[in-house]
């Protein structure tokens, strides 16, 4: 959307009133005519009326430049609220993607996708933590600074946390397809607690 813009500047504001009511004025004197004597009363008059004038002017510029101001604000607003409702919806459905991913991949009979499945589960489970602003350097610090009555679904995170350390870190280590699709559970009941399915 284009900004909105007046074409007087806030700067030029007060060459605009002199401006103005200079031609204002020499209009009027020399609609009555400059060798009048009278013209210098008319002139003193001018004056008052040029200063009240200038002062309505000046209120109404102000007027309108600051509602270009609050018009040009709320405008940025709600660009940012139309950004960021955007981006959130793009990562909604890149996260839901990726659980669509995972849930393909541990119904597979290839156990290797059953562990991969799990290992991008945890992974999606330390960015839910991250965003949730819990610290850490690990997904596991960030978990032992979680309080039960903040995330219940807590206890399940560490057991399905627990089963992907085991993939991750014990060689050969033997998962079946029942104990996969156990921990895939847990890691949906943990999403849809926090509301990411």
């Amino acid at each position: 959307m284009q900004e909105f813009s007046f074409w007087i500047q806030p700067d030029q504001i007060l060459e605009c009133i002199a401006w103005l009511f200079g031609g204002v004025q020499s209009f009027l004197l020399g609609l009555f005519g400059v060798g009048n004597p009278d013209v210098r009363i008319l002139g003193e008059g001018l004056y008052v009326f040029d200063i009240i004038l200038a002062v309505m002017l000046a209120s109404v510029l102000l007027f309108i430049h600051t509602f270009r101001q609050k018009f040009n604000e709320v405008d940025e607003a709600r660009k940012k609220s139309i950004d960021s409702m955007y981006i959130r919806e793009t990562k909604q459905v890149e996260r839901n993607k990726k659980w669509e991913s995972i849930s393909y991949m541990i119904r597979t009979p290839n156990p290797n996708d059953w562990k991969i499945a799990i290992i991008e589960a945890d992974a999606m489970l330390d960015d839910l933590f991250i965003r949730l602003g819990y610290p850490g350097e690990s997904l596991g610090d960030r978990m032992k600074s979680v309080n039960k009555a903040q995330f219940p679904a807590i206890d399940d995170a560490w057991e399905a946390h627990k089963v992907r350390n085991m993939i991750a870190h014990q060689d050969g280590y033997k998962l079946d397809q029942r104990e996969a699709l156990r921990v895939y559970y847990l890691y949906e009941k943990v999403f849809t607690d926090a509301g990411l399915l």
